[in-house]
């Protein structure tokens, strides 16, 4: 079971880009009323991730510099990493079943 780990710009690198395995990050905002119906479905999918995943959450005011640099137009983003590089990434709410699966693709 792995925890959710909520990112800052500080602790961005650190987490998600020197991770050597799969890291899934929601990009969302606190103000933006999709990401907030999507967040008991990413906890959902961050209890039950695919074993070696790391599971984040970046709140993108918290985080404008993270965000920017990977291209993180509209909130919520999903974006996947695979050994520090962003590989994919879904835009708006997702399925818990399309996060394992593309997760556990990458894992």
């Amino acid at each position: 079971m792995a925890a959710e780990i909520e990112l800052t710009d500080e602790t961005f690198e650190s987490e998600i880009l020197k991770h050597d395995g799969v890291a899934v990050v929601d990009f969302f905002a606190t103000w933006c009323g999709p990401c907030k119906a999507f967040e008991p479905t990413f906890a959902e999918f961050a209890a039950d991730a695919p074993e070696g995943v790391k599971v984040a959450r970046a709140d993108v005011d918290k985080c404008p510099n993270a965000a920017g640099s990977n291209g993180i137009m509209s909130v919520p983003t999903i974006a996947f990493f695979k050994g520090g590089e962003l590989v994919d990434k879904l835009v708006g709410a997702q399925s818990k079943s399309a996060l394992t699966e593309k997760a556990g693709a990458l894992a």
